[in-house]
This record gives C-alpha cells, structure tokens and sequence, in this order.
C-alpha cells in the first residue's frame, strides 16, 4: 500500500496524464518510423480517407505536397507549412483501434494496451466526473506496475539511445550525459 502514496491523489488527472504520456509516445514512434500524425485536411482527399485507417508515410506526404528547401521567414527562420496537415494530431483512440496503427507497435501487449485503454476511458469521463475514478485498488497498482515496466524497458532505453546517437552525430556537448533515469519500483 506504500505505492498509493506515490500515486496523485487525484485519479482523474493520473488519467489524463497517463493516457496523454502514452499518447504522445504512440505518436513519437509514428515519426521514428517515418509516418505522419498530424491529420490530413480536404487538399488531399486521396491521402486523407487512406490516413483514417492507415498510416500515411512521410514520403507519401512529400509525393503530393514536395516540401521546398530553404524557406526563410523575415527573420531568417526556417519556415514551411504543409497545406494539406491539419494542425491536430490523429488520437490515442484510431492508434489503438485500427489494425494497421495497432501493427505497428509490437512492443505493447494486449494486457498493457488493455491498461492504456482503461486509463484513456477513465480520461474520457472527464465530462461525466464518475465515481470510480478517486479509487486505487490492487489491480490498479498492478496496471502501474505493467506501465513502469514498460516505460523503463521502452521509452527510458530508446530515449537515451536516441539522445546518444544525437551527440555522437552532431557532437553536441548540450545533451552529452543526459539520461532519463528508470523509475524504481
């Protein structure tokens, strides 16, 4: 019972910051793996209708709308808009619920998207402020544990990864030595 104490005492907001974390990550390695998640709007219908049940590359993307170099503002700030991205992201619900976004993410099991999904209900009661949202109860310290698990295993070791690559690449001494440390247990 030491882990409630560790826990927000507020269960709607560990909803929303737990499903919004996962949320953020689904779509961190969307990118990595060179798709788009950023909606697409009405100037590609082609490409729209195929992105509200499949991902839609990047270079897909580049194929209908090239994007031109060196676009410089009055400042002389790197500058493009994409016409056919909405300024909304593709959500939690169509990564979790279409096959071919679900495919995509091997390393989350059944049992931890079962978790994600919970969370991102609880999240969605927001409007009807449900009673069973201020309780903790075994299971939902066991769905923490899974999530730490998870995210030490995950996005700790890819975050530092990348980080590393990141200074090896550019030798850049800003984020030399940066790591996320693994949540203790």
């Amino acid at each position: 019972m030491q882990k409630l104490g560790q826990l927000s005492k507020n269960a709607l907001m560990d909803s929303i910051l737990i499903s919004i974390c996962f949320e953020n990550y689904l779509k961190a390695i969307l990118l990595f793996k060179g798709f788009v998640i950023h909606n697409i709007n009405k100037e590609a219908p082609t490409l729209r209708s195929k992105q509200r049940k499949s991902p839609v590359s990047i270079s897909e993307l580049h194929s209908h709308e090239p994007i031109p170099e060196n676009i410089t503002d009055e400042n002389g700030s790197v500058r493009h808009t994409i016409q056919c991205l909405d300024r909304y992201t593709i959500g939690l619900k169509k990564i979790l619920s279409e096959p071919d976004y679900r495919s995509l993410f091997t390393e989350i099991d059944g049992n931890l998207e079962a978790i994600i999904r919970s969370y991102y209900d609880e999240r969605n009661e927001l409007h009807y402020m449900g009673t069973t949202l201020n309780s903790y109860g075994e299971s939902k310290i066991k769905d923490v544990e899974t999530m730490i698990d998870f995210v030490n295993e995950n996005v700790v070791v890819r975050s530092n990864k990348l980080m590393d690559d990141f200074t090896n690449k550019y030798s850049n001494n800003v984020f030399n030595g940066w790591k996320l440390s693994k949540i203790p247990k």
